[in-house]
């Protein structure tokens, strides 16, 4: 429950030993590379003998490999579920089998050669779309029978092909007759349709360019026909026949990638992972710094790792210089948390909003307890439960996920655990409460608790404590953030007189709810009150010169417009909490619906309608069941998230924490720890 102590680091070995250092500092998994020249100030004083680092290889090699996959993945997809492409992890693999896959392999030459072939699947393809075009031109002219060759211009005449409408036409023949025209063309009709009229005017060259611009300003559509020395039938079958082919050689090149795709396809994805890896070690050297002699590499170490990685350095590099400091303010180290193996899966919802500050706490076992109940409450009911562990535990058998998705599987099987007490403490089994009626007695004289359909008024209640307790809870840890950042100011007046005030005011209320509390306790929580009140207005203006504005800030901060907290912000907040009441209530209420539409399926009669009806209606009842799941699941995760994010973490998360990531050799498509 803490974040990792880290040692700022300095490694400064001879330049010839830049490429050796690296590969093993690689190796060793331990180093979080920073780059050094965030860490100059002065960087005019410091002249660095950088030398330029030649990528161009290894980028074709990466370019190729990509361009390669994604054909294989359009030839020959990977066959898997969506359960299998989420859970999934990519496969393990030995060093030494992954490097013998690249060995004797020429990439460069295997990827001219498939290129080669798929220009090829893009002539077929053009070849295909082409004369599918040329067929859908020709179409309309399928009354043609003399070569399309006769329809070009020639010396004396021109034939404009145009497809007008009937009135167009009757225009156009006006048109012409007006400016006495008529003996210069002659209209020729080859399909009469019942809107549309194609044909072609045969027009003599000198009166060209006038009749071409009556037939334009009629509306009419001039044609273009293809200029071949043949026919319209001739063409459209010559064109299929180029079809057909095209379409079987696309076959062929198609079998061709998919049979090179299960071949090599491991090749192409080792290639991918190591020209990627060693474009990153590539990048590594844009961090460090460069003298004549020396090469500097910067970065963070886990204290408790320092002396491994030291013995590491010194034992291959005799004259290295390896040095360790504390972080200081100043520093921005990265960010590892370290919690036991039962709440480690709640640090991916802190991953998942951004890492705590180094200098601040690991709220984890907050996380952990507050999304657990939250989730447990909104979900609540036994059956539910059970049925998520069980999916849990079959996905992580089924699909044997990396590290963080079994995290990530890890987090929802506790929930689930959670979700079965509830379901226990309110007798709630799909909806069912056996051998319990409400106002009846209670299993073994407790249980129901509360049935969420029936004592709404209580799970309000319950959602509602829940809430106190975890704004509460929330002050408290950021009053110890505040002590662990030595902000003891802060920690006083912005922490500790809010949680005292609040608390108190907690307890007045408590006071008018329950009958028989003494005077002097009511007495009490009012002074503490009044005290923590005064502490409040006088001191959260603290940083204004003006004693009249400092006081007109405190006063208003009381309300929440300013400042840290307030009281109608804490009651508002609280009152959030009521959605777990009520989502616990949704759940509830559709799995009974789920019950009552299967039951009503069932109906009686002869022994085949019995059991037809009986199977319908459990069918009903499953599907509405596995939709509720489902459904309650997601909105209990998101639900129980927003709280601790928005009421929770706004009062207390210390964030802008960057992760710890070491230095070590990373893969896309194979896995080289089990």
């Amino acid at each position: 429950m803490s974040i990792a102590k880290v040692l700022k680091t300095e490694i400064i070995v001879q330049k010839e030993s830049e490429n050796l250092l690296i590969e093993n500092l690689e190796k060793s998994k331990l180093i979080h590379i920073a780059d050094i020249h965030d860490s100059i100030e002065d960087k005019e004083n410091y002249k660095e003998e950088t030398e330029e680092t030649e990528t161009s290889e290894v980028d074709e090699i990466i370019s190729d490999s990509k361009w390669i996959l994604d054909t294989f993945k359009y030839f020959s997809p990977d066959k898997k579920g969506l359960l299998e492409e989420f859970f999934g992890a990519a496969p393990y693999i030995e060093e030494k089998d992954f490097f013998k896959l690249i060995q004797s392999f020429d990439i460069r030459e295997y990827t001219l050669k498939l290129k080669s072939k798929y220009k090829e699947y893009e002539d077929a393809d053009a070849d295909i779309d082409k004369n599918h075009e040329l067929i859908e031109t020709l179409i309309p002219w399928n009354n043609l029978k003399e070569n399309l060759s006769m329809y070009q211009e020639s010396h004396l005449f021109s034939v404009v092909p145009s497809i007008c409408k009937r009135e167009q036409l009757e225009k156009i023949i006006n048109d012409i007759d007006d400016r006495q025209l008529a003996g210069y063309t002659d209209w020729v009709l080859v399909s009469d349709k019942k809107k549309l009229k194609l044909g072609y005017f045969i027009v003599l060259n000198e009166k060209y360019a006038e009749i071409e611009s009556i037939i334009k300003n009629s509306g009419s559509q001039i044609a273009a026909l293809p200029a071949f020395n043949k026919s319209v039938h001739d063409i459209e079958t010559e064109s299929k026949e180029i079809i057909e082919k095209a379409k079987k050689k696309k076959e062929e090149i198609a079998a061709f990638f998919a049979g090179e795709a299960e071949k090599n396809k491991p090749i192409i994805r080792a290639f991918y992972d190591e020209y990627s890896n060693r474009k990153k070690n590539i990048n590594v050297k844009n961090r460090m710094f460069y003298s004549r002699t020396v090469v500097v590499i910067q970065g963070w170490v886990k204290k408790k790792e320092s002396d491994k990685l030291k013995s590491i350095v010194t034992d291959k590099f005799p004259d290295a210089v390896i040095r360790f400091n504390n972080p200081t303010k100043d520093d921005n180290p990265p960010v590892e948390l370290e919690n036991p193996k039962l709440i480690r899966p709640y640090q991916i919802l802190l991953e998942m909003f951004g890492l705590p500050n180094y200098f601040g706490i690991d709220p984890t076992s907050i996380v952990a307890v507050t999304m657990t109940v939250f989730f447990g409450m909104c979900v609540g009911d036994a059956g539910y439960g059970l049925l998520q562990i069980l999916l849990i535990l079959w996905l992580k058998r089924k699909f044997k996920p990396d590290s963080e998705t079994r995290l990530f599987l890890n987090l929802f099987l506790q929930m689930g655990i959670m979700v079965v007490i509830f379901g226990v403490i309110s007798w709630s089994f799909f909806g069912f409460s056996p051998g319990y009626i409400h106002g009846g007695p209670k299993i073994a004289g407790i249980l129901p608790l509360f049935l969420p359909t029936k004592d709404i008024m209580t799970a309000i209640g319950v959602s509602i404590v829940f809430g106190v307790i975890t704004q509460l809870s929330s002050i408290v840890a950021g009053f110890v953030n505040s002590l662990k950042m030595k902000n003891i100011q802060a920690a006083i007046f912005d922490y500790l007189m809010w949680f005292i005030m609040l608390f108190s005011i907690t307890g007045w209320v408590l006071t008018k709810i329950i009958s028989g509390t003494p005077k002097q306790v009511e007495n009490i929580t009012l002074l503490l009150i009044a005290l923590s009140a005064l502490g409040v207005v006088l001191f959260s203006g603290r940083d204004n010169k003006n004693i009249f504005s400092r006081l007109f800030t405190g006063i208003i901060s009381l309300y929440g417009i300013v400042g840290y907290y307030g009281i109608v912000a804490f009651f508002s907040d609280v009152l959030s909490y009521m959605r777990l009441a009520i989502i616990d209530l949704t759940t509830g209420f559709i799995a009974l619906v789920a019950n009552l539409m299967g039951g009503l399926l069932m109906g009686k009669g002869g022994i085949l309608f019995t059991a037809a009806t009986v199977i319908v209606g459990i069918i009903i009842a499953v599907f509405f069941h596995i939709l509720n799941l489902f459904l309650s699941m997601l909105s209990a995760f998101v639900h129980s998230l927003r709280l601790n994010y928005l009421e929770s973490f706004n009062r207390y998360y210390p964030g802008g924490g960057k992760p710890f990531i070491p230095f070590k050799r990373e893969s896309q498509h194979y896995r080289f720890e089990k």
